[in-house]
């Protein structure tokens, strides 16, 4: 059984709710600004009513979807605004999902993380507990005639989720992608809902009791019924008998993802959620968001225990310009310590003493990078003064700018705050040595390298500035990007498995992984900057599309990505 489904008693239940109407608040209506024009009188003109219909569904990763393809969400997409790649809050439970969903605020704030949504502060706490008003308590002091329908298969989210909806239907975890799919139909034809919030829970069911994913026959089923059920529902919508007057924006929303038969956690898989919203009056588009790496290799050690990739293809000498980047993990020498005294990670030299040995390396002293490159007899660094104080992932870029004479040396990070330094060389920048990531033996100090790697890439002309920004926050380039010919490496470093990194530029120039190492589950976004739509947006999105705008402490903490065809906003 789902772990996130559960029956109060009734005691248990009116305990609750007299603990809850025990606490004393004043309840102010919130300050707003009403866009909304629908109720409003000009004169013969009439105005379509702006509604919502809301389908979540729990246990679906949007990369499922888009692999599936199911046919009725597909016909969709033409005319939405979607994703397949956002990502859960930072806690991956389906009532986590709902809570942020429903309220526009993160789990930080809201603390809500189990079945029994109730924030965790709790439990064994004395402090003040907080509760976070939902999408319906504001949609309502705004507008009294506001009537929202929920149904959903878990009881408990009528009670403690959306308990102001005005028609709730509760069908129990036993209900069928069908029961669920006939009662919205039912009130679609018999009521007349300002928001509807339909619930699926199959594809969470089902992904625990047999697995996740396209390749199991049972969850693949649960998609393609859940999906037919929409095309109903869709079809109920068109069909009512008002509906040339009303505009509907419709919101199709998963709560979590799975992998195994594990529903949410760190895995890609289980944080992967995807967003679409759907009107035939908004400008449509597709959204890419952050990729997670599930497990890294480790680059790190002594003489001893070392761990690093070894490339021995001299096609990453330096000559001419060229653009390197990689996204870097630091890992600390002890806890809440980044900084480190010279030792190199990313280096094609045979050493960096002295300037007998022609080369470029990139380094951390103290807690910047630091690009340098050596003739054989002189040397020259750039360094990069945003420091690196956190075990994030983050994008370093060096370019080598070369104009036959003189290069200019640049060191981004994050794509961004470029530093420049000029270096005119004697000779070439050039050696026999391997291109090497991670340990390197060579140190001033006794700091050895202790780091995660990824997106590795290597192109040899020196990329703009603002492709260098575009670039930081992506994993996968762009098949039309305007210089994808010049990359000459391409190292994911995701294979979570094996001996190589593997090249996937057309050079096939594959690293190979020497030492005592090991795969790691991590579980960490490689670009906190690169944000597709997520659970967090739903609140926003719908404030926008009926017309409310709450400001303060009210005003939800996600995005509103609509556009309406025809209007600057």
């Amino acid at each position: 059984m789902i772990k996130h489904i559960f029956k109060y008693s009734a005691l248990a239940a009116l305990l609750t709710a007299i603990s809850l109407s025990s606490c004393v608040k004043e309840d102010f209506l919130p300050s707003h600004y009403d866009n909304d024009s629908t109720t409003q009188d000009f004169g013969n003109v009439e105005f379509k009513r702006r509604k919502v219909l809301l389908i979540a569904i729990d246990g679906l990763a949007g990369k499922t979807v888009q692999d599936m393809a199911p046919p009725v969400i597909s016909g969709l997409l033409p005319k939405s605004v979607y994703t397949f790649e956002g990502l859960t809050d930072t806690v991956t439970s389906v009532a986590t999902g709902w809570a942020t969903m429903t309220t526009g605020v993160p789990y930080i704030d809201h603390l809500i993380m189990d079945s029994t949504l109730i924030p965790k502060t709790v439990v064994g706490s004395h402090s003040e507990i907080k509760y976070y008003d939902n999408f319906i308590h504001f949609l309502k002091n705004d507008n009294l005639e506001f009537k929202v329908t929920a149904i959903t298969p878990w009881d408990d989210i009528n009670s403690f989720i959306i308990p102001q909806s005005d028609n709730v239907v509760s069908l129990g975890s036993s209900a069928s992608t069908e029961d669920i799919s006939n009662a919205a139909i039912d009130r679609l034809q018999t009521t007349n809902p300002d928001l509807m919030i339909v619930n699926f829970n199959q594809t969470a069911l089902v992904g625990q009791q047999y697995g996740f994913g396209e390749n199991v026959a049972e969850y693949s089923n649960a998609v393609l019924s859940i999906d037919q059920q929409i095309g109903k529902i869709m079809d109920a919508l068109a069909a009512r008998e008002n509906y040339e007057k009303e505009e509907w924006l419709v919101v199709i929303q998963s709560t979590s993802g799975g992998a195994g038969h594990e529903l949410g956690g760190k895995l890609s898989a289980q944080r992967n959620v995807f967003s679409i919203y759907y009107s035939p009056i908004i400008v449509p588009g597709k959204y890419t968001g952050p990729k997670i790496l599930d497990k890294g290799l480790r680059l790190n050690g002594t003489p001893s225990t070392y761990v690093r990739a070894e490339n021995p293809d001299d096609r990453y000498n330096i000559n001419g310009s060229m653009t390197f980047e990689f996204k870097l993990k630091v890992n600390p020498r002890e806890p809440g310590n980044y900084s480190y005294s010279y030792p190199p990670f990313f280096s094609k030299v045979k050493e960096r003493y002295g300037s007998a040995n022609p080369g470029y390396s990139f380094l951390k002293t103290g807690n910047e990078m630091v690009f340098w490159m050596c003739d054989g007899e002189s040397t020259k660094e750039v360094k990069q003064t945003t420091a690196i104080l956190d075990n994030n992932f983050h994008t370093v870029t060096g370019r080598a700018d070369f104009d036959g004479q003189t290069y200019t040396m640049s060191i981004f990070l994050d794509g961004e705050n470029r530093k420049d330094i000029q270096f005119t060389p004697a000779n070439p920048i050039t050696n026999d040595k391997p291109l090497v990531l991670g340990y390197w033996p060579a140190v001033f100090t006794d700091q050895y390298f202790d780091c995660y790697m990824a997106d590795v890439r290597i192109w040899n002309t020196a990329l703009p500035d603002e492709e260098i920004k575009e670039l930081a926050v992506l994993s996968t380039v762009p098949s039309d990007h305007p210089h994808i010919n010049n990359l000459i490496g391409n190292w994911s470093c995701d294979e979570g498995e094996g001996d190589q990194f593997i090249d996937a530029s057309p050079s096939q120039s594959n690293f190979s992984i020497v030492g005592n190492y090991s795969w790691n589950p991590l579980g960490e976004i490689l670009a906190s900057s690169n944000r597709a739509p997520n659970l967090l947006d739903v609140t926003p999105t719908i404030y926008g599309w009926i017309g409310l705008t709450l400001e303060g402490s009210n005003k939800p903490q996600g995005n509103n990505y609509i556009r309406i065809i025809g209007k600057d906003n």
